[in-house]
């Protein structure tokens, strides 16, 4: 079987995990390494799959995952460490920067 592969990145709170380089017809299990256990499956049915994940992604987790099919089991995955959510805007930036673009003679700024 192909050694399946997950494309980078991977965030913290995401509910599901997408998998390439798939075989049609196996079953495809993603592995936490935080809590040494799986934590999704899915059967695909095409080359590539979303799998759905329990417990929800942990940043600093390592994900990978395996397939298997026709008694037999993939190579494991590259391993993907999982992100921290990106920090939005902090309210007071936002009003700075709306507050310079509403300037008068700002006009040329944007």
């Amino acid at each position: 079987l192909p050694t399946p592969k997950i494309p980078e990145p991977l965030y913290e709170c995401a509910a599901v995990v997408h998998v390439d380089n798939l075989h049609p017809g196996v079953g495809v299990y993603l592995y936490s390494e935080t809590l040494a256990a799986p934590i999704g499956w899915r059967h695909a049915y095409t080359t590539d799959a979303d799998v759905p994940v329990y417990p929800l992604l942990i940043a600093g987790d390592r994900i990978h995952a395996v397939q298997v099919g026709c008694g037999l089991t993939s190579e494991k995955s590259n391993v993907v460490e999982v992100k921290e959510l990106p920090q939005p805007p902090s309210t007071r930036r936002i009003r700075r920067l709306r507050a310079l673009v509403s300037s008068p003679g700002a006009a040329g700024l944007c």
